[in-house]
């Protein structure tokens, strides 16, 4: 399957549904999600953004 790039208008969409302070796509902070609990390099990939829910367990808008 093949998708499309993540670009600025979709982030600053994102940041417009969530709160920018729930949407990641610096490097240095998404570095802790590049990974999973699995150690083998093979699974680690850098996302093109990261987007937090604001409240725990919260991950639909209402």
């Amino acid at each position: 399957m093949q998708f499309n790039k993540v670009n600025d208008r979709i982030i600053e969409e994102l940041k417009t549904i969530v709160g920018a302070a729930n949407v990641l796509n610096e490097h240095e902070k998404m570095e802790m999600y590049a990974r999973d609990e699995v150690s083998d390099q093979l699974w680690e990939k850098m996302p093109e953004v990261v987007v937090k829910p604001e409240m725990p367990g919260r991950s639909v808008r209402s």
